[in-house]
């Protein structure tokens, strides 16, 4: 239980030390700060760790025996990787979200396929995309033209909460 538990908690720790400094000045390059931020926090816990066992110190639950501490970090990482692979579609102009975007932007009236590889410039790539957002529930055809599916709708909100907690601006 203490793996998860510490697993957890570096993620959130992490996570809001990345809200605070991202709300405080945006790096330059924000992919490799995110994971220079994610290493630091596990190096920070693994030698907190390794202090509180030579000084036989007990505090918070720490220090973990080396094979817990070890899947402690696995798990921890393991999170934190997959949220980078998240946060490229938070940071970044996703193509998906873009998508999403514009046809949120265009009403419950939708748009024709037509009009909207119009209005975002990116025809011929854009054409497999909507095939395949379309068979996974990202989009809906209707009469009027395409629309947000439940799941494209879900994902849009996400995102758009998360960058306004981030301090991004609504618009990509």
């Amino acid at each position: 239980m203490s793996v998860l538990l510490w697993g957890l908690a570096l993620l959130l720790g992490a996570l809001l030390l990345h809200v605070l400094r991202w709300r405080a000045r945006l790096p330059q390059n924000q992919l490799a700060s995110l994971l220079k931020l994610f290493i630091a926090v596990l190096l920070c816990w693994l030698a907190a760790n390794a202090i509180l066992g030579l000084a036989g110190i007990s505090a918070l639950g720490l220090p973990l025996a080396p094979v817990p501490c070890l899947h402690a970090a696995l798990l921890y990482f393991s999170a934190a990787l997959a949220y980078v692979v998240l946060f490229t579609t938070i940071d970044a102009d996703s193509p998906s979200i873009l998508i999403l975007r514009t046809l949120d932007a265009a009403g419950p009236e939708g748009l024709t396929d037509e009009e909207l590889l119009r209005r975002t410039g990116m025809e011929r790539f854009f054409a497999s995309r909507l095939e395949r957002m379309e068979a996974d529930g990202m989009t809906v055809r209707t009469s009027q033209g395409l629309v947000p599916g439940g799941k494209g709708g879900l994902l849009l909100r996400l995102v758009l909460l998360w960058r306004a907690i981030m301090g991004a601006p609504r618009e990509l």
